[in-house]
């Protein structure tokens, strides 16, 4: 009779695959972006960090003069730290738990080392790692090394000498006593503004090349004699 037959449409029960495809898309861009943001190069979030204390901390002479913000960041990669052996003659705990919290972060570098002589701590740093050459201008990278230092040192509550030494070359345009103790200065001037150390348990001097950690002539040995000594008397504190 030429009418059409009219056929009943099927439901489709498999709509719910497209919506859980979309879900499963959208929970794995999530997890992308987290991964993202949780892989931030920590060193570099470091070295920024360092950059901005400089900043903050040093001004004029002995310092940065110029906050080198963009230039010479601070390298934390680096292993700048040797603790030597303690003297089994000391007996103050509280000196030798200093040492070895220094001597884990330690590396194999002789540029910073820190020993205990009897009852006199000594730490020792690289002036080539310190100050510019034959200036008493801090560097940058410098900045973390005595950060650690101090706030070490400070827990023993006594007095810091900051110790400068040369090697036996003349400084161009300067004298090593007084490129000794300038150098000194800078540094105690810097825990000043960084606020590491009360004022009053502050001591600065200057030996200039009289106190040669190497007896010899050699560029090795006047690298070593080069240097700025952070020195604890012990003497005063019960074991």
């Amino acid at each position: 009779m030429g009418k059409h037959e009219v056929h009943e449409e099927h439901e489709n029960h498999e709509r719910w695959v497209i919506s859980f495809a979309d879900f499963m898309t959208l929970l794995f861009a999530l997890f992308v972006v987290l991964y993202a943001m949780s892989a931030v190069d920590q060193k570099k979030v470091r070295q920024v960090e360092n950059a901005v204390r400089w900043a903050l901390h040093i001004q004029g002479e002995g310092g940065g003069g110029e906050l080198p913000l963009f230039k010479d960041l601070p390298d934390l990669g680096s292993k700048t730290i040797r603790v030597l052996p303690p003297s089994l003659s000391t007996s103050n705990t509280r000196a030798e738990a200093v040492v070895k919290r220094i001597g884990r972060r330690a590396g194999a570098s002789t540029r910073l080392t820190a020993e205990l002589d009897g009852r006199r701590l000594v730490v020792r740093m690289s002036a080539a790692d310190t100050f510019e050459a034959g200036s008493a201008r801090l560097l940058p990278s410098a900045i973390p090394s005595i950060d650690f230092v101090i706030t070490e040192l400070a827990e023993l509550n006594e007095t810091v000498r900051v110790e400068g030494h040369t090697d036996n070359l003349r400084a161009r345009g300067v004298d090593n006593w007084e490129l000794s103790a300038m150098r000194a200065a800078a540094v105690v001037r810097y825990i000043e503004a960084a606020r590491l150390m009360p004022h009053s348990r502050l001591a600065v001097a200057g030996y200039a090349d009289t106190r040669p950690v190497i007896q010899e002539d050699s560029d090795g040995a006047r690298q070593r004699n080069r240097r700025i000594d952070f020195i604890v008397e012990l003497a005063s504190m019960a074991p």
